[in-house]
């Protein structure tokens, strides 16, 4: 069964010799909302990326699905990575079928992840293909960034670097995204799965924010956050701590909705990491790494 998940994608180029093999690998990411085409072999491969350059519609990522250890995948490795086929796309390698799955260290700069056997864990996939389509920027010829706007982007990320985040989400999809783009900015993270097991991590840990999904088995976010602002005023708390949904849809009426809730902020799913940036330096306490919890 495959999993969907909603992610603001680059396009992927999904390479692979075998028929089934390639419809499988083409399903799963069309499944997760990712624009995708696919190639039969090397040399198709590389046309590809080719017209994707000349239409200005690159490439972000190029899946090899392989059956074998022949050495015309490293060579396609490595002809992507060529100047003439413009910002090299990040490549994912896997192996589809049970044998060993082995890289010379020579070409093992060449690829962003090695994964067996992706299409039976497809959350391993999921993990390389998120971490791959949400890179660091990076400089290119003509389009630097100026030395002002890598110095805000170095002290934000200094800033958030250790923030203690909870996050309530029950999807696991989900999950991986946002701990990754968290992780990303630095941030230590805690998963619960649902609003009671949320109440339960406040009322033992110290976190610097919330990030609690409006919808959950057991214990819904709205319904967790207001046990918790009941919490915080029975023990007289010295600090709100801030609590951000996550909302499903950016309908009209969500942010009323989790701000009669007594939440702080809300992000609407898939969270981009921009604005979840935006939300936890705007939210973060400067000073609540000295909070303690009252027993």
């Amino acid at each position: 069964e495959f999993q969907t998940l909603a992610i603001n994608w680059p396009r992927i180029l999904a390479v692979a010799e075998n028929d089934d093999d390639r419809r499988m690998l083409e399903l799963q990411l069309v499944a997760w909302q990712a624009p995708c085409d696919s190639a039969a072999t090397a040399e198709e491969a590389l046309r590809h990326v080719a017209e994707a350059k000349r239409l200005n519609r690159p490439f972000g990522t190029v899946v090899l699905a392989v059956r074998d250890q022949s050495t015309r995948w490293l060579k396609l490795a490595q002809a992507l990575q060529q100047p003439n086929n413009g910002q090299p796309p990040a490549v994912v390698l896997t192996r589809l079928d049970a044998g060993a799955l082995e890289v010379p260290a020579e070409f093992a700069n060449l690829f962003s992840a090695i994964l067996p056997q992706p299409l039976s864990r497809p959350l391993s996939l999921l993990d390389a293909l998120v971490g791959t389509s949400l890179p660091m920027p990076v400089a290119t010829a003509g389009s630097a960034p100026s030395a002002t706007a890598a110095g805000e982007a170095s002290r934000v990320a200094r800033s958030l670097t250790g923030t203690r985040v909870l996050l309530a989400e029950d999807t696991p999809t989900n999950q991986l995204l946002a701990r990754t783009l968290l992780q990303k900015l630095g941030c230590e993270v805690t998963l619960v799965i649902n609003g009671r097991e949320a109440i339960d991590k406040v009322q033992q840990e110290c976190y610097d924010i919330v990030l609690m999904d409006c919808h959950m088995p057991e214990m819904d976010g709205y319904e967790a956050t207001g046990q918790i602002r009941q919490w915080e005023s029975g023990r007289d708390a010295k600090r709100r701590l801030p609590i951000i949904a996550l909302t499903a849809n950016a309908l009209a009426g969500d942010r009323e909705k989790c701000l009669a809730a007594g939440m702080d902020d809300h992000l609407a799913k898939p969270i981009r990491k921009a604005e979840l940036e935006r939300a936890i330096s705007q939210w973060r306490h400067p000073d609540s790494a000295t909070a303690t919890v009252a027993g």
